[in-house]
């Protein structure tokens, strides 16, 4: 038998849950065009005591390729995130390749986080390339021989789905995760 009160109360939590869903909704409208951007999706179940309770799982799948004009973007074809680093020295993870060149020359994302560990372009740079393994080779002149100067790394997470949105479109690890490199 229920009394009012734990009526009132389930109702109060049932409401609650229903606009935290209706956040994530609103959140994932606003971001339709911001690329590499994850979806969220909000999973509830209604329990035996007639609480509603609800998990938030990131959409993991891959999204299309575009092309673009800008030759430090690249994009990831298949499973993985590059480690990014904030100013502060904050690990996060995207998949968003929209990169440039930093004041200092050093490979950046828009927002200016460092990708990797810190791939420095040099200042007296005649081409680079951006190689489908992630390999960023640099030509000093027109007849140089090609010299590795990083490699963007891609990580990979067994359950790719529970990361949760971070800073922008970055990704952080909420939970103990096997990084496979």
């Amino acid at each position: 038998m229920y009394n009012m009160q734990a009526v009132i109360r389930k109702s109060i939590n049932n409401t609650s849950m229903q606009f935290e869903r209706l956040g994530y909704i609103a959140n994932n409208m606003a971001n339709y065009n911001t690329v590499a951007y994850k979806t969220n999706h909000f999973e509830q179940i209604l329990r035996e005591d007639g609480y509603i309770d609800g998990a938030i799982r990131t959409n993991a799948l891959k999204g299309s390729i575009r092309v673009s004009n800008n030759p430090y973007d690249i994009a990831i074809d298949g499973a993985g995130y590059i480690p990014v680093v904030s100013p502060d020295g904050e690990v996060q993870y995207t998949r968003d390749g929209s990169f440039k060149r930093g004041a200092n020359g050093y490979l950046l994302t828009a927002d200016d986080w460092m990708v990797g560990d810190g791939i420095k372009i040099p200042a007296n740079s005649y081409k680079f390339e951006i190689k489908p393994n992630g390999d960023v080779i640099n030509y000093d002149n027109a007849g140089s021989l090609p010299e590795k100067i990083g490699t963007i790394p891609i990580v990979q997470f067994d359950s790719p789905e529970s990361l949760e949105q971070g800073h922008n479109n970055k990704m952080v690890i909420t939970e103990e995760f096997d990084v496979i490199y």
